[in-house]
């Protein structure tokens, strides 16, 4: 996949997470992955996007772009995959996973945004960091993991 493609991708999630079941009240909807980064800042945003239900196709686009295993997205997000493909793209699944889609959609997010490639992502979360003393990818297994590989992303 291209680097382009990567980024229309994650804009169009980015879009997605944002406004599925609800019309923005400020701002209008914009191309650049910043304008989501600064989003996911907002406490209040964060917490009203966190108790929202979303489709199946969102899980199943993360899924896809980290690039993980069934197994591990049983311990990142809580649910087995088999939740997800039992179910329709546009059908939703619970509120009690979404504040975990969101998490580590804005850590997905930061990822792109700072790499500029999903593959040097995926292999940065899956390498061994001294600083963090675990891999990135297995501290995205709770919702304060994954705030601190967010911060571990905005500090390089």
């Amino acid at each position: 996949m291209s680097q382009i493609t990567v980024v229309n991708t994650l804009i169009a999630f980015l879009q997605a997470l944002f406004y599925t079941g609800s019309t923005p009240t400020k701002g209008k909807r914009s191309s650049k992955v910043e304008f989501y980064l600064k989003k996911f800042q907002e406490e209040k945003i964060f917490h009203d996007m966190s108790i929202k239900p979303y489709p199946a196709g969102l899980y199943v686009e993360i899924k896809h772009n980290l690039q993980i295993t069934a197994t591990e997205n049983k311990e990142i997000m809580g649910h087995t995959w088999k939740t997800v493909q039992t179910k329709k793209t546009e059908e939703l699944i619970g509120a009690e996973y979404s504040e975990k889609l969101i998490a580590i959609s804005k850590v997905w997010a930061q990822g792109i945004s700072f790499f500029g490639n999903a593959q040097k992502f995926n292999d940065w979360l899956r390498q061994f960091n001294p600083f963090l003393d675990s891999k990135p990818l297995d501290l995205l297994r709770t919702i304060s993991g994954s705030e601190i590989v967010a911060d571990e992303l905005e500090r390089l």
